[in-house]
């Protein structure tokens, strides 16, 4: 229903939108005077239905802008995917590459960038646990808003997603993730925002993208299966063969 909402308020607003540089208007009524996103905040998981930010931002600049997560301690190479410890606390520090758009603005513009992470299991539940580095945490959820006055990023509503406190020309943010205790799947979804200074939703550079994490205990435990795989077994077996055949040329 809300997807719906949102959709019909992103239809019934002029071309140029005003974008939404303050968080509160996360979770504001889609309905309200300043209309908000009802609780999704465009990171492409299941949570948010799909919606990322290349839905509201839109003729956007096309530039190399990128972010990147670090997260400490650090996560393990698994193949393709990343491995997490279970029940890990990260800090999770995420930097925004290759910034382009934005200042100098005039007196009557702001600079905001902007990001938003969330992480799910495959069933779109929350993994884990987010805290802000200014002080909240989903096992205990404000829910409203309230500027923090240190730190960068903020969670309230439902605290599954974590997005930056109010301020201009940010280009860093820090979080807190503690990973499940049970070992799972997990996807990071993410979106960021490289905005001008026409605090619109339009001429803004946008990236989003997710990555798939995997418990430390799964990833170690493959090599395992593939050790008892029957194809060690291969040379054993012609060489018996080997045998067998010149024992029978002899007896002929």
């Amino acid at each position: 229903m809300r997807t719906m909402l949102l959709v019909l308020a992103l239809l019934l607003v002029p071309t140029t939108a005003i974008a939404w540089d303050g968080p509160e208007l996360w979770y504001a009524p889609v309905t309200a005077a300043s209309p908000g996103g009802a609780g999704i905040v465009g990171t492409g998981g299941q949570r948010d239905h799909g919606i990322t930010c290349l839905d509201c931002h839109q003729e956007r600049v096309d530039t190399a802008l990128d972010v990147t997560f670090t997260f400490t301690p650090p996560l393990v190479a698994s193949g393709p995917a990343s491995a997490y410890s279970p029940g890990q606390r990260y800090r999770v520090d995420v930097a925004m590459l290759n910034e382009s758009l934005g200042p100098p603005c005039d007196q009557y513009m702001a600079h905001h960038n902007n990001f938003a992470a969330n992480f799910e299991l495959t069933s779109g539940a929350p993994a884990g646990i987010l805290e802000s580095d200014s002080g909240q945490i989903q096992s205990s959820c404000p829910p409203d808003f309230t500027d923090p006055q240190t730190g960068t990023t903020a969670l309230y509503g439902d605290c599954e997603v974590v997005f930056p406190r109010r301020g201009e020309n940010m280009e860093s943010w820090t979080f807190y993730w503690t990973a499940p205790s049970a070992p799972s799947e997990v996807r990071l979804f993410y979106g960021a925002t490289d905005g001008d200074c026409m605090m619109t939703s339009l001429g803004d550079a946008v990236v989003v993208d997710d990555l798939t994490l995997v418990a430390a205990a799964a990833a170690a435990s493959e090599p395992s299966r593939r050790s008892r795989s029957p194809w060690p077994m291969a040379p054993v077996l012609v060489v018996s063969l080997a045998g067998v055949m010149l024992v029978f040329r002899r007896r002929r």
